[in-house]
């Protein structure tokens, strides 16, 4: 990193608000890469993911024989020097193309120690969001996927039939019961060591933001950026890309935790996050 560049690192469990917080970014004027992710079905307005990043750190859970969705609490990473050095590289290329520049991708929360080291001078927008909406978006994403194969045009009449009135429900509900508690403890894991890694950067060089005060704090965020970090930017209105019907509904999670100690320890997780938020 040169004097010239500023490099945003946004960091955030997934199903945190960070692609929508992203996109808003971009909004503002921050070169978030040139080849982005795009829709799915779990995010339909687009993930505003850097695949240069994204392919690298699948690279490397796999090279560590861990699911490479990141979607993982025991990812114990050995990172070969190979993949240092794509980082490297890529990041070189960045600084070369842009003065300004940021990434978005959630698992960059597995690799902190990295990017520490080669990027001390960076600027990190933490997100973190309640729990309980994040295991629920994770639970409905994974259920959206069966029911899109499940009411594909090549499923017969019949089929679908059985699949909405009789089978839907209790698949959802054994999927909550298997997944909920994963879930969980891979939240905890994930926002975890966006603490651990608060702990250890200078104060001056973070901002933590709870996704769910964005809409009244939009201001303020670019004023960090612009006004504190010289970020060259300009405020734009996040209310104009925030569509909440597009958040569903969460439930209580608690029905399906059977080891109730996480609940704590995600509770504790959250005010020790909100700490770091600014009044």
């Amino acid at each position: 990193m040169t004097d010239k560049n500023k490099i945003l690192i946004i960091l955030g469990m997934h199903r945190s608000g960070t692609s929508l917080i992203t996109h808003w970014l971009q909004c503002c004027g921050l070169e978030i890469g040139a080849d982005l992710m795009g829709p799915s079905v779990g995010n339909v307005e687009g993930h505003f993911e850097d695949i240069d990043f994204f392919e690298v750190h699948k690279q490397i859970l796999k090279d560590n024989k861990i699911v490479d969705s990141g979607i993982s609490y025991k990812a114990d990473l050995k990172i070969k020097p190979e993949y240092k050095n794509k980082i490297k590289n890529l990041i070189a290329e960045k600084n070369r193309r842009f003065s300004q520049w940021g990434w978005k991708e959630p698992r960059t929360c597995l690799f902190l120690d990295v990017y520490n080291e080669m990027l001390p001078d960076a600027y990190y927008f933490v997100i973190f969001r309640d729990f309980q909406l994040v295991v629920t978006s994770l639970i409905k994403r994974e259920f959206a996927d069966r029911d899109v194969a499940y009411s594909s045009p090549g499923k017969g009449f019949f089929s679908k039939l059985f699949w909405h009135k009789i089978k839907k429900k209790g698949e959802f509900d054994r999927l909550c019961r298997r997944r909920t508690e994963y879930f969980l403890r891979v939240w905890l894991f994930y926002n975890e060591k966006l603490l651990s890694n608060l702990k250890v950067i200078s104060p001056d060089k973070y901002l933590v933001l709870n996704y769910d005060m964005l809409n009244k704090k939009d201001k303020e965020v670019t004023d960090v950026l612009i006004d504190k970090w010289n970020f060259s930017l300009k405020h734009f209105s996040f209310s104009n890309i925030f569509k909440k019907d597009l958040f569903s509904e969460t439930f209580n999670i608690e029905t399906f935790i059977k080891d109730k100690e996480l609940i704590s320890r995600a509770k504790s997780v959250t005010a020790n996050l909100m700490s770091f938020v600014p009044a």
